[in-house]
């Protein structure tokens, strides 16, 4: 019998057995079709397992303290990394959104990204400490804010106002009941390969889209008793655009490259 591939299902397996810390297995399913039509969580995989691989990363130990990453993708380049926060070291656990944005947490009817951020925290040892990686989809140059904007023709900081605005005073009803440490993480510079498709003037809407994107988040965040992990200024080469030295690939960041933010970017709740 043959059996109909099915990207969804196979990408929700896949990144399971990532998660999970069963990372021979996950090799072993993505390993013939990483590169297949409709599989691009694949790809991204095999590059993330590859750098696991080569760092001899045994992957998480039960016993070992950890930080929690709520995300999309971008929180899966953290899984099983270490890092350092207030002092502690910290293994960092990811929990999969797949494709979450800033706007669909907002307060308003529940939808099925409030449920399950909800579902999540409410998973979480008391007063957990809690990243979350969520706005890269937003800040695209074909989606979120710049397609809101163009279609509604409102400014761009009217965009990035209510979608930041929106997504932390969610975050703070959801997560501080429970007791949580939160640390909301920015979005990286946009790589050369986005960059170079865009006409001059998209390729700075972009930049500049970014730029006070992650402005907004941070000043938001503090202001709301959140730390701030700036991945922006990690990976900004001056202009911007970015250096190369933490991209994985076309968007995501190396898994070392929270660590890293966290060493050189960490804003404290309560820091300026």
């Amino acid at each position: 019998m043959v059996t109909t591939p099915d990207p969804v299902a196979d990408t929700e397996r896949a990144v399971s057995l990532f998660v999970a810390g069963r990372w021979d297995e996950c090799r072993r399913l993505i390993a013939p079709n990483h590169a297949a039509p409709g599989y691009d969580y694949w790809w991204y995989l095999n590059l993330l397992l590859s750098r696991h691989r080569a760092a001899g990363d045994p992957g998480l130990a039960a016993d070992a303290a950890r930080l929690y990453v709520i995300g999309e993708s971008h929180s899966l380049s953290a899984h099983g990394t270490e890092v350092e926060l207030a002092g502690r070291r910290l293994r960092c656990e990811a929990r999969w959104i797949v494709g979450c944005k800033q706007w669909h947490l907002r307060d308003g009817p529940e939808n099925f990204y409030t449920r399950r951020l909800r579902e999540i925290a409410a998973s979480l040892p008391p007063s957990s400490d809690v990243l979350l990686a969520i706005g890269e989809i937003d800040s695209r140059h074909d989606d979120g804010i710049l397609r809101f904007s163009r279609r509604h023709g409102v400014p761009v900081s009217t965009g990035i106002a209510l979608t930041t605005g929106g997504y932390l005073d969610h975050l703070a009803g959801v997560m501080s009941p429970l007791g949580h440490r939160v640390v909301v993480q920015g979005v990286p510079c946009p790589t050369p390969v986005i960059l170079d498709a865009l006409e001059p003037a998209d390729r700075q809407a972009l930049i500049g889209l970014l730029q006070d994107f992650n402005t907004a988040l941070r000043q938001g965040a503090l202001a709301r008793g959140f730390g701030f992990l700036d991945v922006h200024a990690l990976t900004d080469d001056g202009q911007g655009a970015s250096n190369r030295l933490f991209h994985i690939d076309h968007c995501h960041l190396v898994p070392t490259g929270t660590a890293a933010a966290f060493e050189r970017h960490f804003v404290a709740a309560g820091g300026a």
